[in-house]
């Protein structure tokens, strides 16, 4: 049953960058990945991240029951430089 966790790695500028930051996640750690999809969230309106920058594009991965069952993927992506954050999915 999904959980109301995902992991985000990544807030891209663009669409364009989300979907390269994805390519490296999936070209790199198919295997840590078990099976788990990358997930483009668009930006949605006041949802802004860089401020002056513009809206982000979040990649992440889940779902996930609980916030610590990511952690150990976390573990694994963050020395290669994705940035890891739990964060819970609202409706």
């Amino acid at each position: 049953m999904p959980g109301p966790y995902r992991l985000q790695i990544a807030a891209e500028n663009s669409r364009e960058e989300a979907e390269q930051t994805v390519t490296r996640l999936v070209a790199k750690h198919k295997t840590s990945l078990k099976g788990l999809e990358p997930v483009i969230e668009e930006p949605q309106t006041g949802n802004v991240l860089f401020g002056s920058m513009g809206a982000a594009y979040r990649v992440s991965l889940g779902p996930y029951q609980t916030a610590v069952e990511p952690g150990r993927l976390c573990n694994i992506l963050q020395p290669h430089g994705f940035d890891c954050r739990v964060v819970a999915v609202t409706p």
